[in-house]
């Protein structure tokens, strides 16, 4: 699965930021300000899109795609990255950080929750308003 990454790597290179989007977004949400105000204060600055978001690749059934895939997006992300990171995640990109938090937390320096969904019973919903706003 080929991933869509935002890169800016700072010659100061004092951490690395790895942000993550919420749903219905991609990584092109960061590029206005957050990724150049962190780049300008000498962070390593990435921003990634998780599979049929951005300019991520895009499979045909998107009903197919699981909260577990997700997962395996930001660890295939954060693996690339050499040290520790500090994630930044918005809504939904909040649970995927939350979730991939569990099986590589030695990666992750630090973890800053924007809006969070709440951690139970929230991704039924999401995919209810999901299928409400396809029909439209």
């Amino acid at each position: 699965m080929q991933l869509e990454i935002i890169k800016k790597v700072s010659l100061l290179n004092k951490n690395t930021i790895l942000f993550v989007h919420g749903a219905y977004h991609a990584a092109w949400c960061w590029e206005e300000h957050f990724i150049p105000f962190f780049y300008a204060h000498g962070y390593n600055v990435y921003a990634m899109s998780f599979r049929n978001h951005g300019n991520s690749e895009r499979i045909e059934n998107v009903d197919q795609i699981v909260v577990k895939d997700m997962v395996e997006d930001l660890i295939k992300t954060i693996d690339m990255i050499d040290g520790k990171i500090i994630l930044i995640a918005h809504s939904l990109g909040c649970r995927i950080a939350q979730m991939c938090l569990e099986e590589i937390y030695s990666s992750i320096q630090s973890v800053v929750l924007i809006t969070p969904m709440p951690v139970r019973n929230n991704f039924l919903q999401l995919l209810q308003m999901s299928k409400k706003q396809r029909k439209k």
